[in-house]
């Protein structure tokens, strides 16, 4: 059984559609997880109105929050009620397509991969969004593949296997946003296997006023902050820092939350963060790099979309 995560907070213009894709699917042996985070709009009006009158009301679950935690805390949250044997986590402003959870099934069926992901099809502004990149339809240098831009970093979309989350205790970081980045970079420490379907398989809508395109730079500043530093624990904690292509892909991600910082920050935050990039640097011959994080933020934006074309956040 697949359990399918949908946290809900101040969707009311798009849950109805999400929730119609899921009811669509071929594919039948599902559940529904919903975690209502306290919004503040009819959100939850219409889910209930649309499961009073649905055949498919009885694999559909709602836990509620106390009070509004945020998206990481409400996938962990419906991680830990789920009860299938996969995961799929799903946003509530996009939708599926009628055969996904068939695709997605079925692949990791055939393969056994710890997770499967498919491609994307992008409704609205799709500047920088990440396809798959590669046509290989199996991995098994997932770390390093992850570096290169080969899958993108968002946890949608992607079937992952509900044991193999549990077993190396797997969360998102909650109070952060940009959560997909730290949860998708310990996810590809431990994977060993993941296998793609390059049909589209999600529906991903980009809309003004998502915290993707949230204009408070504070907001980004501060993940930014934690990123870096959680990157490098990670890769020590799991012996990765002295990989050749994850110092080159570190330091790009140095150069890159820099450079917007420089573009968008004030110069206490530039302070501030070149501060968390000098106790993280590699351990060897960096240490007059700092004309490396003076790049002009468009350059670094740039050399970092051209190489590895991930999602720019």
């Amino acid at each position: 059984m697949i359990s399918i995560i949908i946290p809900i907070y101040n969707v009311e213009e798009f849950i109805v559609s999400c929730l119609q894709s899921v009811v669509a699917q071929t594919y039948n042996d599902y559940e529904v997880v919903l975690v209502d985070d306290c919004g503040t709009d009819r959100s939850m009006k219409l889910v209930n109105e649309f499961l009073k009158d649905s055949p498919f009301a009885a694999k559909f679950h709602i836990i509620r929050h106390d009070e509004n935690r945020g998206l990481s805390a409400a996938r962990n949250t419906g991680t830990k009620a789920a009860k299938g044997e996969y995961i799929l986590y799903l946003d509530s402003d996009d939708t599926i397509l009628p055969n996904t959870l068939e695709k997605l099934i079925g692949e990791s069926i055939r393969t056994d991969a710890e997770m499967v992901i498919g491609n994307i099809h992008v409704i609205g502004e799709d500047k920088w969004i990440p396809k798959l990149k590669s046509d290989c339809h199996l991995s098994t240098d997932c770390f390093h593949d992850y570096l290169q831009g080969q899958y993108y970093m968002m946890a949608w979309n992607k079937l992952v296997k509900r044991n193999f989350l549990e077993k190396n205790h797997i969360t998102f970081v909650e109070g952060l946003i940009h959560e997909d980045c730290a949860w998708s970079f310990i996810m590809a420490c431990h994977l060993k296997k993941v296998s793609f379907v390059f049909e589209e398989t999600y529906n991903y809508l980009v809309r003004n006023n998502s915290i993707q395109t949230d204009r408070n730079f504070s907001k980004h500043f501060k993940a930014y902050c934690f990123l870096l530093k959680y990157y490098a624990d990670v890769a020590n904690k799991y012996g990765r820092a002295e990989d050749s292509e994850f110092r080159w892909w570190f330091e790009c991600q140095k150069a890159l939350f820099f450079g917007i910082t420089c573009n968008q920050g004030t110069m206490s935050q530039q302070r501030q963060i070149y501060k968390v990039i000098r106790r993280n640097l590699p351990s060897k011959g960096w240490d007059k790099m700092r004309l490396h994080y003076q790049l002009p933020a468009l350059l670094g934006i740039f050399v970092y979309k051209k190489w590895f074309g991930m999602y720019l956040l």
